[in-house]
């Protein structure tokens, strides 16, 4: 039953307060404020003195519990209002590996002219930062999210919370902001060896070819090589009859293959390929990726390596071998 009810409430709260998109402004509505364990000890103790100087008919017990009573109400309206007004602005997360935990950053912005102490960010799980802002003045705010699976990784629900100034009331906002992150496959601890190259390193001087290569040098003429490859200016220097030669690229490209690696499973594939690129990537080689449905040509730089680790973690996890 106590599961029950927490679950309704929070679906309660979900939908008074949806998750919410940009900026987002922390109204009366967003705020919810309830005494703290030491409120209501304060509450019971000023209550004890009144019913006693009722009893006794005490003018200095009256005065000490209304004015006590009186201090309670005002760091009531002080804790409510140390959240009232705020401006939280979700900047996202970076990507990271299954089994890291993804760090969403939230700026907070004071536009007020008076101080805002103790503003804490609480999670389910009670971790979670804290700062003050000083009038006019942001902080950035960390948000941490364990990223236990890859895909794409939302941001957890959490609270913006203060119990300023004396700790007897707690005001909270429950808030849930759409920002997202990429959790890529976690990179295998053993994997076989980076597929080789399809043929040898470096360039190679072709005497059939003339098109887009660059040029490579000169050797004597031979009988039957093509008239377009005669270095005419050579021989218009008196320097004899010469054909051009010209370098052309030989196959670098290193293919990382979903086909390669049966029959592993899909999710030790993944990680097989993740730590493949991160290889390549490290030692400066060209590679492409081949998957089920896609295929990234070969590159090499940070932002080859950024597609293929998102092609890997955005991989369907219902897609089945095609073999």
């Amino acid at each position: 039953m106590r599961t029950w009810l927490q679950q309704q409430f929070r679906d309660w709260m979900r939908r008074r307060n949806p998750p919410a998109r940009g900026t987002l402004h922390l109204g009366a509505r967003r705020i919810y404020i309830l005494p703290t364990g030491s409120g209501l000890v304060f509450a019971l103790m000023v209550l004890v003195m009144l019913l006693s100087a009722m009893n006794y008919s005490n003018s200095m017990a009256f005065g000490v519990g209304f004015l006590l009573a009186g201090m309670g109400l005002v760091a009531m309206h002080h804790t409510h209002r140390n959240l009232l007004g705020l401006r939280v602005h979700g900047l996202g997360a970076e990507p990271v590996f299954a089994g890291q935990t993804a760090r969403f950053r939230l700026r907070l912005e004071n536009p007020a002219a008076t101080v805002r102490s103790g503003i804490e960010l609480d999670t389910r799980d009670g971790t979670g930062d804290h700062c003050d802002l000083p009038p006019g003045t942001s902080a950035v705010l960390t948000l941490p999210c364990a990223a236990a699976r890859r895909g794409r990784l939302s941001a957890p629900r959490f609270q913006l919370a203060c119990r300023y100034p004396l700790g007897l009331f707690r005001a909270w906002s429950p808030l849930e902001l759409e920002m997202d992150t990429l959790v890529y496959p976690r990179p295998a601890d053993s994997a076989p060896p980076i597929p080789a190259v399809h043929g040898p390193y470096g360039r190679q001087a072709s005497e059939q070819s003339g098109g887009q290569e660059d040029f490579h040098g000169l050797r004597d003429y031979r009988q039957g090589d093509p008239w377009r490859h005669i270095a005419w200016h050579a021989l218009a220097r008196e320097q004899g009859l010469t054909t051009k030669l010209f370098a052309e690229p030989l196959d670098e490209r290193r293919w990382l293959d979903w086909d390669s690696l049966a029959p592993r499973q899909p999710e030790a594939r993944l990680e097989v390929l993740c730590r493949w690129v991160l290889d390549c990537e490290a030692r400066h080689l060209v590679y492409g990726l081949r998957l089920p449905g896609t295929t990234l040509a070969p590159g090499s730089g940070s932002d080859h390596q950024r597609r293929c680790l998102q092609a890997l973690a955005l991989f369907p996890p219902t897609a089945t071998d095609p073999s």
